[in-house]
């Protein structure tokens, strides 16, 4: 909306803007209710939009919510005794919309997104709210996930946003299961698993067994994992990951993906994406929850308990939330595709956690706030796995604990600056014991902590509104502590691995939005035009000074019609447990025994029983990597009588430089198969990755660039001169080079049927292409549809129903057939398709119910027909440690059933 100079100007120019879309504007008179008055409400399904004027004129209040809001959405059929401010919220539930307060009475809506400045709820019926003195009317600011500048919430980047009703409905009892349900994010490390996955590199440091957020199979360091829209310390044994099972499930208000590059927004981190994580902060009285589900074959339950209470007042509010769940492990042989296993075998570890949330928000004075929120989550884990080398136990307790604040100053009507702060640690202790390795115990610390402050508001007064900025800086410094002991069987210390790392980063950043054409201005075929740019400049005390920009824009040729597009670079630093790494070794063995070991074809006699020596662990001299990432797409929404529709598609494309992993190895996973790869075509791998031959000068200078020297289970003694080959492919380095391309679709369509809504939605995440090569000389691989790695066509859909009282969801999800490796020949891997439903009975609308007042009943089926998880070839050797199913592309639980009643007070 264009800026104007006075307040009666910018009170009358609101007014009109908003007249042309909704513009609910009734000024309060003696004969209406008073809005802080219940009042009964008898409100029949329809659009939201007349939902909320007949509130406004039901209760002689001010409502403004745009067209481009409100168009499309329905509200529910309401009788009840209401306030107010009740009733706006009723009607807003489950919207993505939410609501503010004027100083005059009145409300304006607003898109409910990531960082909203917590939003006061309805006061109880029964409390007398405080007179407010009178001011211009004027929407308050937002900050949204995607942007710095406040008030501005852009739709030049692809978002998915999930609320509280659309968590719930998919009965996901932890923040990690709700993950797993976006087809977006690889399911790798999701759940809990430790051990090596080709794509995946970090995950058998997941010593936790934490859970990351791996949007587009890219690895959980290219995804920037926020809470409350701030940053979160890592966890695993080399710092990798945020671990999202520590976020509390019960006490989620929403979850932002964003699904493109952000570095210039946040800095290193967001190459594929960003997931933002809001805590609710909301609530006024108190809710209670318990859970408890269990699978229908087999013995895995669940438990899970939350308390939470709120309360509200005129200049602020506050909720402290409680939450604990308990976990069975699920052992390998309750399953049928894990009748292969060496018992004890776990395939979800078993767990234990206790999870406190504290929001608040205070009005210092009528142009200051000040929010805060605090987490602390602690969680014991417990796994047991047997393969050929004997017994592994391991025993962890992970730690976090993090805390966050904000100033915001309202320096004027237009501009704002926002004073930041975070600090978090998260520690893990991790006890394990392993017949070949004996016990061993772990303490790692990951620590975070940041200084911020940005200023934004409007530069000047454009044709098509106002031209926005936001500048700012931050300060973050990262500390990691890892100490790993072994001991031998007397319990003595006999080896100690310890690394103290740390970097600090500065940056700078600035962006602008420029709307070219809008409301003022707007002509045939250019109803708007925006164009959103930004940059970011770092410095890393470790790795240097990188600029990223982006630039983006969002033209709506006709109403309801959008089309978008993005470009911009990214940088992403080597986590600090990789980057001061003294984790390398020399592994010598026979290449027969490599080959029997992994099923490997030799590739002939001259190297069937040679001695090889391989480089194994973190390379020295890491560098950062770089990705340069764009995305175009279109939207469609459109309404007609009762019926509604919203489709958008959506193509990117990401490519990676010097990105950190194992060498690609063609039609195999694993790095181990060089020696026979190189023999056979040594065109397929970069120069230098196998040296046959080699000199005893080679074979000691490959000896002496590793920290931690020769690691010999085979050769007694091992002699530098037997060495044949000495292969590097199994060293974690910069030595790939990363191109994806994919399509995202997203269909919605929404039925006003009277008695109830329904919705019928389907999100499909196809890759067409997802290319690995070892250097720019050597053929890419196309790692896609194979084992353990990212498939061409995953989908969830959903139908649903709902009224005041009673929600009905059916999801389906759909995973595509692959085959074990990217040889056409290899073995094929069946497609998967399961159903989830969930049925929620909420006794708190219409009238009293007395003690059924405020409670709700769910039933929720994960997986209604017992389907299986594909099979896939039995996995010789020591990598990976997993039975006969694929961890990154589908789920060992199968049926899962749960209940869950709830009370609010």
């Amino acid at each position: 909306m264009k800026q104007m100079h006075t307040p009666r100007c910018r009170r009358n120019r609101l007014f009109v803007s908003a007249a042309t879309g909704i513009a609910l504007a009734l000024s309060a008179s003696p004969v209406l209710a008073q809005q802080g008055t219940p009042t009964q409400v008898e409100l029949r399904a329809q659009s939201l939009g007349d939902a909320l004027l007949q509130i406004g004129n039901t209760y002689g209040v001010t409502v403004i919510a745009p067209d481009t809001l409100v168009r499309g959405k329905t509200a529910p059929r309401i009788s009840d005794s209401l306030t107010a401010e009740q009733a706006v919220a009723r009607v807003l539930r489950g919207s993505g919309l939410t609501y503010r307060r004027t100083r005059n009475g009145g409300f304006v809506v607003a898109q409910q997104t990531a960082q909203a400045e917590p939003v006061r709820p309805p006061p109880r019926a029964n409390v007398e709210e405080r007179p407010e003195p009178e001011e211009p009317m004027m929407a308050d600011t937002i900050v949204v996930t995607g942007t710095n500048i406040r008030g501005l919430a852009p739709e030049s980047s692809p978002t998915l946003q999930f609320n509280r009703e659309d968590i719930i409905a998919t009965g996901a009892p932890t923040a990690q299961d709700f993950i797993r349900t976006i087809p977006q994010i690889s399911g790798a490390g999701s759940n809990g698993f430790s051990g090596q996955l080709p794509n995946d590199n970090n995950s058998a440091f997941n010593v936790s067994f934490g859970s990351p957020v791996n949007l587009r199979g890219l690895g959980p360091s290219a995804t920037l994992v926020l809470l409350n829209g701030r940053r979160v310390p890592r966890s695993s044994g080399v710092a990798e990951f945020v671990d999202i099972s520590l976020f509390p499930g019960s006490a989620l208000e929403r979850v932002d993906v964003v699904l493109d590059g952000a570095s210039s927004i946040y800095g290193s981190d967001a190459v594929a994406g960003v997931a933002n994580f809001i805590l609710r902060d909301d609530l006024d009285g108190i809710e209670t929850s318990v859970r408890y589900g269990t699978v229908t074959e087999g013995d895995f339950d669940q438990v899970r308990a939350s308390a939470a209470a709120g309360t509200t007042w005129s200049t602020g509010n506050v909720m402290v939330a409680y939450e604990y769940f308990d976990q069975d492990f699920l052992s390998a042989e309750d399953r049928d595709f894990a009748a292969d296993s060496i018992l004890p075998n776990f395939l979800v570890p078993a767990q234990e956690r206790h999870s406190v949330v504290v929001s608040g928000r205070q009005e210092l004075g009528s142009n200051v706030t000040l929010s805060g929120d605090f987490l602390f989550g602690s969680r014991d884990n417990e796994q047991s796995q047997t393969d050929f080398t004997g017994l592994f136990e391991s025993i962890s307790t992970t730690d976090l604990f993090s805390i966050g604040g904000g100033l915001v100053w309202d320096i004027d009507s237009s501009w704002t600056v926002e004073l930041t702060g975070t600090y978090g640690v998260t520690t893990i202790d991790n006890a394990r014991d392993s017949d070949l390795l004996g016990p061993q115990q772990q303490d790692i610390s990951s620590e975070l902590y940041t200084v911020g402050v940005n200023l934004s508001g409007p530069l000047l007064s454009l044709p098509g509104g106002d031209l926005r900025f936001a500048t700012g800086g931050q300060f973050r410094g990262e500390d990691f502590d890892n100490v790993d002991i072994s001991f031998d069987e007397s319990g003595m210390s006999v080896s100690e691995l310890s690394a103290a790392l740390n970097r600090d980063i500065w940056s700078a950043y600035g962006e602008l939005f420029v709307p070219v054409f809008g409301l003022d201005n707007r002509r045939p075929g250019l109803e708007r035009l925006e164009l959103n740019v930004s940059v970011r400049a770092e410095d890393y005390s470790d790795f240097g000074t990188t600029v990223d920009p982006k630039v983006a824009v969002l033209w709506q040729p006709v109403e309801g019609f959008r089309l978008r597009g993005s470009w911009g670079t990214s940088f992403n630093a080597p986590i600090l447990g990789r980057a001061g790494a003294t984790d390398s070794f020399a592994f010598p063995a026979p290449t027969s025994l490599i080959n029997q070991l992994f099923g490997f074809e030799s590739a002939g006699p001259e190297v069937d029983d040679i001695v090889a020596l391989f480089l194994r662990g973190t390379a020295p001299g890491l560098v950062a990597e770089t990705a340069e990432t764009w995305s175009v797409g279109a939207q469609y929404e459109q309404s007609w009588g009762a019926h509604s529709v919203n489709l958008s598609v959506d193509r990117y494309d990401i490519s990676f430089e010097n990105r950190l992993g194992f060498l690609p190895i063609p039609g195999s996973v694993s790095p181990f198969n060089s020696i026979n790869v190189a023999f056979s075509n040594p065109e397929l791998l970069p120069p230098g990755t196998v040296i046959f031959n080699p000199s005893l000068q080679q074979v000691e200078d490959a000896l002496a660039s590793v920290a931690q020297g020769v690691t010999n289970f085979f050769f007694d003694p091992f002699i530098p001169a037997d060495v044949s080959a000495i292969s590097f492919a199994p060293l974690f380095d910069n030595n790939a080079i990363t191109e994806v391309e994919g399509v995202d679709i997203n269909a919605n369509y929404h039925l006003d049927a009277g008695h109830g809504v329904f919705n019928a939605g389907v999100n499909i995440a196809v890759i067409t292409k997802f290319d690995q090569s070892g250097s720019s000389t050597v053929p890419a691989v196309d790692i896609s549809n194979t084992l353990f790695n990212p498939l061409d066509l995953t989908l969830r859909g959903n139908l649903g129903y709902s009224n005041d009282n009673l929600s009905v969801n059916v999801f389906s999800n759909y995973a595509n057939a692959y085959r074990e490796s990217s040889d056409p020949n290899s073995e094929r891997i069946e497609d998967w398709l399961t159903f989830d439903v969930s049925v929620v009975y909420d006794f708190s609308s219409g009238r009293d119910r007395g003690m059924l007042s405020g409670l709700s009943l769910g039933l929720f089926v994960t997986n209604v027909f017992d389907d299986a998880p594909p099979l896939t070839p039995l996995p010789s050797g020591i990598f990976p440690n997993i039975t006969r199913y694929d961890p990154a592309n589908a789920s060992p639980i199968q049926r899962f059933i749960a209940f869950e009643v709830t009370k609010r007070f």
